[in-house]
């Protein structure tokens, strides 16, 4: 995940698929810095657990994740009701934590 280290991930996060750390910032770098007007060191990346399959599921570009090809996707599928992702949403796009809440 990419975001801004002034405004945390709540406010904009990229969702990146990279073999290391470096190139993660490389290809999310820029797509921050529009966002955000960030500066150069502002941009910070977090390692999601690379075991939860719902991120994948996410990955519009299936080929380019077969191929092993490092890329960003700007815009994951997020709950219809916070409007964030990073957790797995049901059949309704509703994220764990909204439904807890709603129930």
């Amino acid at each position: 995940m990419g975001f801004d280290i002034q405004c945390g991930p709540g406010e904009g996060a990229c969702l990146i698929f990279a073999h290391n750390t470096r190139e993660a910032l490389q290809l999310c770098r820029p797509i921050i810095r529009s966002w955000f007007s960030s500066d150069f060191i502002d941009v910070r990346t977090r390692l999601l657990i690379p075991q939860e399959r719902y991120l994948f599921d996410n990955e519009a570009k299936k080929e380019k994740l077969a191929a092993d090809i490092a890329h960003v996707i700007e815009s994951p599928t997020t709950c219809y009701q916070c409007e964030r992702w990073g957790l797995e949403l049901d059949e309704n796009h509703v994220c764990e934590d909204c439904k807890e809440y709603n129930d």
